[in-house]
């Protein structure tokens, strides 16, 4: 499919959630669907979750398949933000869940009833889970430890790509992520985190009231 025509489609799929897309969003989901590795870091806010929120659709779309029939595995470090993923996309009507939700059967994740499943390191590399069971034929023992999600690529098709996204990211952190998960041909989409209301300045120090009375009267003023 050419470009501007993949680009539609794109668009056009992802409105179907209700998911307007901004450019670099775009950018990430154009590279990762022509089997790129890629790597996103864009502030917070502004809107990573949509990149692989609207996934599944796009996928569905491009090979040809039933709705709500791909799923998107989310493998996230911190249980608050899968809990909070799970609810905002079912609010949008995207069938969501966590590993470890107890209003969730194991047999509806087996079954393939959600389009997003967000997973802990933990569960994935918990020795006799499902999850490793679904992936796994005879590697051994995982390591639970979430610089070992090489682990995990290594025993899925080859041609499955990544998408790894972050708010940060240094170039060292950069490297260890593309060398730690085997990524090749990587694709990387990033903005700036510098936030023009945030600065450092430096003051002369002359006494309490003078150098927090300014301060509380902005506080007192923007309260009112």
């Amino acid at each position: 499919m050419a470009g501007v025509a993949l680009e539609e489609m794109v668009t056009g799929t992802a409105s179907k959630p209700g998911i307007t897309l901004k450019e670099m969003q775009m950018q990430a989901i154009m590279h990762f669907i022509r089997h790129r590795d890629t790597i996103v870091a864009l502030p917070t806010g502004y809107g990573k979750s949509m990149i692989y929120g609207c996934l599944p659709f796009l996928f569905d779309s491009l090979r040809g398949l039933p709705s709500v029939t791909s799923i998107a595995s989310v493998v996230c470090p911190l249980k608050t933000p899968m809990v909070d993923q799970t609810f905002r996309f079912r609010e949008m009507g995207i069938s969501s869940a966590y590993v470890g939700d107890t209003s969730c059967s194991r047999d509806k994740f087996i079954e393939g009833e959600f389009q997003l499943v967000f997973i802990s390191p933990e569960s994935l590399y918990s020795r006799g889970s499902t999850w490793t069971t679904f992936i796994k034929s005879d590697l051994g023992d995982y390591c639970p430890d979430f610089s070992k999600l090489g682990k995990v690529r290594s025993i899925l098709p080859k041609d499955t790509k990544v998408l790894a996204l972050t708010a940060t990211a240094t170039e060292p952190l950069k490297q260890h992520v593309i060398h730690t998960i085997g990524m090749n041909n990587v694709a990387i989409i990033e903005l700036s985190p510098e936030k023009k209301n945030l600065f450092f300045s430096v003051e002369e120090y002359k006494s309490i009231a003078t150098t927090f009375r300014p301060l509380m009267e902005d506080l007192k003023t923007k309260s009112n």
